[in-house]
């Protein structure tokens, strides 16, 4: 039978493993690559703020705007590639406890806009930052599977 001392102990390691802000990091860390992954193949999400938003194409550019990406040797599935700053200056933050990712206020190289400015204009029409339903359950497996091992080391 566990005691409360190590019920105790289970507790303090489940916040240093699991929501210690290095943890919480790593998760950020593979929000960001799920992201990234899912809008270089022209994907985004049906609304940013929903508590489950669901994967759906990417609204397709302009005849016009495609043959110019074509032109240049740009991919044409999305706006959000074509010069891979936005997806490049996209950042997790891990806290204790919790994560966020956001899109960084940095400049862009043609020095006009930040980044931060061109997500949010993008987003209107073309939401892709946020985490799918599929998304969070993979990284809530992620935190299961660490907690699992956590309750087997320490009961």
């Amino acid at each position: 039978m566990a005691t409360f001392r190590d019920l105790s102990k289970l507790v303090q390691a489940i916040n240093r493993e699991v929501a210690s802000p290095r943890a919480t990091q790593t998760l950020a860390n593979k929000g960001v690559d799920l992201i990234k992954d899912r809008v270089r193949q022209g994907r985004g999400v049906n609304d940013e703020q929903a508590e489950r938003p669901r994967r759906n194409r990417l609204k397709p550019l302009a005849p016009s705007t495609v043959a110019a990406k074509a032109r240049k040797g740009q991919p044409t599935a999305s706006i959000a590639t074509a010069t891979g700053q936005m997806l490049a200056a996209l950042r997790g933050r891990g806290r204790r406890g919790f994560f966020e990712i956001d899109v960084d206020t940095s400049s862009r190289e043609e020095g006009r806009r930040t980044n931060k400015e061109v997500q949010e204009f993008y987003s209107q029409d073309r939401p892709w930052l946020a985490l799918t339903g599929r998304e969070g359950d993979e990284i809530a497996k992620i935190v299961r599977r660490k907690v699992n091992e956590l309750v087997k080391r320490f009961l």
